[in-house]
């Protein structure tokens, strides 16, 4: 077990959809201890418009009212939109529950009136939900479905790796030369990625002899090519990526976290294809 006082830092990703690891049954869109009619969201597709290829990109949610506390809707409600943070404005009605509605990029931009080709990754389209209730009260979701602009990322796998001028704090001796191994990118949805070691073997060396750096917040994203690290391990350190040479299936890079420890990783793509284009800041 590595031994030092805990550092608690405390970090976000932003990327749609969270870059959060949604349990089982929870709602993201709505807190659970919510009272009487409110949206429940569910099903989200995608969760961003791929500006890469505009002409296909869409996403598609499904909405219902929770009814509890004996208040009921009258089946009725709007699906409205903004462009960047601007009013919102009715997109659709909806006229049954649960719904299921699917939103191409084209139709968002004609909806807000935004020309596609001036679109960039910056911008953002944001959704809320109302229902209207049966005594004539009109419930307006608190949170929204915020869609960001984006590009599809296809860097799940098991890949193969191999380190070297391992460094540890306060550690033991690091092995001289290479350690090799496999570390896992889980697709979480929105160009975020679960990383199952974001060491590359370090701490299962003999520089800690523990377990391997990770955790629920052991998170990079893609976004078109770039790539944002700042995951955390068990211990709440941070990580730093840096990618220094992209050549075929090998990707170079180095990394640091917050209590100095660090590394140089070539991480081979699983299958031997190329990776894209990736860089970092």
């Amino acid at each position: 077990m590595k031994s030092y006082k805990y550092i608690y830092i405390f970090f976000a990703i932003a990327i749609f959809l969270q870059a959060c690891v949604v349990e089982d049954g929870e709602n993201p869109y709505y807190p659970p201890t919510a009272y009487g009619v409110y949206p429940i969201i569910s099903d989200v597709q995608n969760g961003f418009f791929d500006i890469v290829d505009p002409s296909t990109a869409e996403i598609a949610f499904t909405i219902a009212p929770s009814e509890s506390g004996g208040a009921e809707s009258n089946g009725s409600g709007e699906i409205q939109i903004n462009f960047n943070g601007g009013d919102y404005i009715n997109y659709a009605n909806v006229n049954s529950f649960p719904h299921t509605e699917t939103v191409t990029l084209n139709e968002a931009a004609a909806a807000t009136g935004v020309n596609v080709s001036s679109l960039t990754l910056d911008d953002s389209f944001s959704f809320r939900f109302y229902f209207q209730l049966v005594d004539g009260q009109e419930m307006t979701s608190g949170n929204v479905l915020n869609v960001p602009m984006n590009c599809a990322s296809t860097l799940a796998g098991t890949h193969t790796y191999v380190s070297t001028n391992l460094q540890a704090t306060n550690g033991f001796p690091c092995p001289t030369g290479e350690v090799t191994g496999t570390v896992t990118f889980t697709d979480i949805g929105g160009g975020n990625y679960l990383v199952s070691d974001l060491g590359f073997g370090q701490y299962s060396s003999s520089c800690w002899d523990d377990s391997p750096a990770t955790s629920s917040n052991a998170i990079f994203s893609d976004s078109c090519g770039k790539i944002i690290s700042g995951g955390q391990d068990q211990y709440s350190l941070t990580y730093i990526w840096v990618i220094t040479q992209v050549d075929g299936p090998d990707l170079y890079l180095s990394w640091t976290n917050d209590y100095g420890d660090s590394g140089n990783t070539v991480i081979t793509r699983e299958g031997g294809q190329d990776w894209p284009p990736l860089f970092t800041d």
